[in-house]
């Protein structure tokens, strides 16, 4: 399960915020069935959202609609922008 799925999420909701000022608290992936080949489908949702904290859930489904996995995530603002120059990468 991507991360970037949770960070596009994030995106709309705090459209006029960077997205480079929240980092990754927590993160969890279950795998439930392979999915070797055809399509896949992730749906994302902010499940909790305060001032400074977003947890974001994620799940993927095979082409049959059958569940593939679920993720979720735990995001905490930051008072400063994470970029390469303190040595985020």
């Amino acid at each position: 399960m991507p991360v970037a799925e949770h960070f596009r999420k994030l995106e709309r909701v705090y459209q006029d915020a960077p997205i480079n000022r929240y980092f990754e608290l927590s993160y969890n992936v279950y795998l439930t069935r392979p999915v070797s080949e055809g399509r896949i489908v992730a749906v994302g949702k902010v499940a909790h959202q305060s001032r400074n904290l977003i947890i974001a859930e994620a799940e993927l489904r095979d082409g049959e609609g059958r569940h593939a996995a679920r993720g979720s995530g735990g995001f905490m603002r930051s008072q400063v922008a994470l970029s390469p120059e303190i040595g985020y990468r």
